[in-house]
């Protein structure tokens, strides 16, 4: 499993310039607002401006200014949980999910559905809707449509940001005990929360202003922050003096 990005994006007042690798982990994109986090998702999704450069996953070329080549959303084997989650207030849990599966036999869809249902505890919803579960269990909805079809990357723009504390903390297991260790592919999180990056990152990349200031593991970007705009974003010892950042 391998990610490869090397994009330069110009648009009126802001511009993506960024380069660089993932394999099978879980990649933090931590910044300020603003410095062009969510636009790297919607770039290697198809949904934004792609520019020069190129996008590869898994050997396949999903986009390349170069070659002419720029595959749509659908072709990209790309699972992408919005921060707004867009789940489909008309539809059921178990319908929701089956969305993620347009194109495939509607049995097998059926069958693939409550797998997910029963990997993610939504057995028991399948017939609710959207505001008759809470907001985890609205989480775990969007995470299961995202994985419905096996994508080889799995996209996630500040999923829980909407979440109180103790939901976050109940989605943050759910990201590592089942997408990590169930499905095995790449994850690419953007989110503001510090304890998340210290807590779910194998590595992290902190963007400014649309460019990378630092890569490297948590331990290494909070203990040794290579400027005073990273060193703000990780002054942990500030925000949470009893915990121990090791």
């Amino acid at each position: 499993m391998d990610l490869e990005i090397n994009i330069k994006t110009e648009l009126p007042g802001f511009s993506l310039d960024v380069n660089w690798r993932m394999q099978r982990e879980l990649v933090v994109l931590f910044g300020h607002s603003g410095a062009g986090k969510s636009m790297t998702l919607r770039t290697i999704a198809g949904i934004a401006p792609q520019g020069d450069g190129h996008i590869r996953l898994n050997g396949r070329l999903l986009y390349s200014k170069d070659m002419k080549i720029n595959l749509p959303p659908q072709q990209r084997s790309v699972g992408y949980v919005f921060q707004d989650l867009a789940l489909f207030p008309h539809m059921t849990v178990e319908k929701n999910i089956l969305f993620g599966t347009r194109g495939i036999d509607s049995r097998e869809a059926r069958k693939k559905a409550m797998d997910m249902m029963e990997l993610f505890c939504l057995a028991e919803y399948r017939g609710r809707y959207p505001h008759e579960i809470s907001g985890g269990q609205k989480q775990r909805v969007a995470l299961a449509r995202a994985l419905m079809r096996n994508p080889e990357v799995l996209l996630l723009d500040e999923p829980f940001s909407s979440l109180d504390d103790q939901l976050r903390l109940e989605m943050r297991r759910c990201l590592v005990n089942v997408v990590k260790r169930e499905f095995h592919i790449p994850a690419i999180l953007v989110t503001h929360n510090v304890l998340e990056v210290f807590s779910l990152a194998d590595r992290v990349m902190v963007y400014s202003r649309g460019r990378i200031v630092q890569c490297d593991t948590p331990q290494a970007v909070f203990n040794n922050p290579v400027n005073e705009e990273v060193m703000s974003l990780v002054s942990l010892k500030k925000l949470y003096p009893d915990y121990l950042f090791t």
